[in-house]
């Protein structure tokens, strides 16, 4: 079979070696995968870091990989905003967790600052003993 025939699969190397990942192809696959380069690894039968190394190595690829993961997070939020529409308790407690800390919806306080906060740490060291007996610390005892 030609490369004209299956362009969803790449063209076999002389000598049996793996084939040969080609831009095009790689990002079709990362479109129908949704990003996953693991999944990609897996349809071409090459190691997860080839693919890795491809999309690296192509700023074409790397705008594939980014739009499919944000269309994976607009997927995520449309499932999560049925979700709390249905009046799913675990959906509304997450969005008000993550998105109504305003109104007082946090599980932790949460403190901001603006400024490098600086800690003097005061390191003191007792000498076991002494302390045990009750006895004031031996000169030369830090």
């Amino acid at each position: 079979m030609s490369k004209s025939q299956n362009p969803s699969k790449p063209t076999a190397r002389k000598g049996g070696r793996k084939p040969i990942l080609s831009v095009p192809l790689v990002a079709a696959a990362l479109v129908r995968e949704r990003g996953n380069v693991a999944a990609v690894a897996r349809e071409f039968k090459v190691a997860r870091s080839s693919v890795a190394e491809l999309i690296e190595a192509h700023a074409d690829l790397r705008r594939v990989v980014r739009d499919a993961r944000e269309a994976m997070k607009d997927e995520a939020e449309d499932s999560l905003c049925k979700a709390v529409r249905k009046g799913e308790a675990w959906a509304v407690c997450f969005f008000l967790k993550t998105q109504a800390k305003d109104r007082g919806y946090i599980e932790r306080q949460e403190i901001e600052q603006s400024e490098p906060v600086q800690l003097h740490i005061v390191k003191k060291v007792v000498r076991v003993a002494d302390r045990d007996a009750g006895d004031p610390p031996s000169p030369g005892a830090k």
